[in-house]
């Protein structure tokens, strides 16, 4: 369908060939996008390999609402042309989840922030299909502090940091999911215990905060 549109095309270029058909930031430089039918067929019936990439606007914006950071624009002069499917048939993450999410009736998509700058090429998807797309929410990562006092993305080093390995240390399942709970969450108020069901009576996409939480032992502790 995207092919018959227009909003896709065929890329014959040779992954192989690295330094061919690169742009000066490494983006495809859109060698096949204007290819003529007769080069398209001459492909074709040599048996060439190809990916389908996704034709983006060369020119105007894109503006998606995210619901933690307002409107969001992109100049469509910056998105890359992206693979949507791979030389061997098979779909790449971009595509097959905003199919995947379409199918599903997906209503809301809550992710990490540093999907932020694929959003504009998944909203352009939903537009060329002619679907409605869902309500978006980017969160900011949960940070952990550094021995010298930096903070990073939480990973291992900053201690157990997975939900079996802090119950293994001996934390209530009930403590962790009410931490856990105010990463990035202000409730209204100043309630700080909650059950499960106040939680879910509570919690509203308006207390998400833009900005990375950290993680903080001792108040997992209190």
């Amino acid at each position: 369908k995207l092919l018959e549109s227009g909003h896709a095309y065929r890329c014959f270029c040779d992954p192989k060939d690295k330094d061919a058909h690169k742009t000066d930031f490494s983006g495809y430089d859109r060698h096949c996008r204007d290819l003529s039918e007769e080069e398209i067929r001459a492909h074709l019936d040599a048996g060439d390999a190809y990916v389908i990439r996704q034709r983006m606007p060369l020119t105007g914006t894109t503006t998606y609402m995210d619901l933690v950071h307002g409107l969001i624009t992109f100049e469509n002069s910056e998105l890359e042309d992206q693979i949507l499917l791979k030389r061997d048939g098979l779909p790449t993450y971009n595509f097959a989840n905003v199919v995947d999410d379409h199918l599903m009736a997906i209503s809301h998509v809550i992710r990490g922030a540093e999907y932020i700058t694929s959003a504009p090429k998944h909203v352009l998807l939903y537009k060329f299909f002619g679907w409605t797309p869902p309500a978006f929410l980017h969160l900011p990562p949960v940070m952990g502090k550094d021995a010298d006092g930096k903070t990073s993305k939480l990973s291992k080093r900053h201690g157990a940091v997975n939900f079996g390995d802090l119950i293994d240390l001996g934390y209530l399942p009930e403590a962790v999911t009410n931490y856990v709970a105010l990463l990035g969450w202000s409730p209204k108020g100043t309630q700080e215990i909650f059950t499960m069901d106040e939680l879910i009576r509570e919690f509203s996409a308006d207390g998400l905060s833009k900005s990375p939480a950290l993680f903080d032992y001792q108040k997992l502790d209190w």
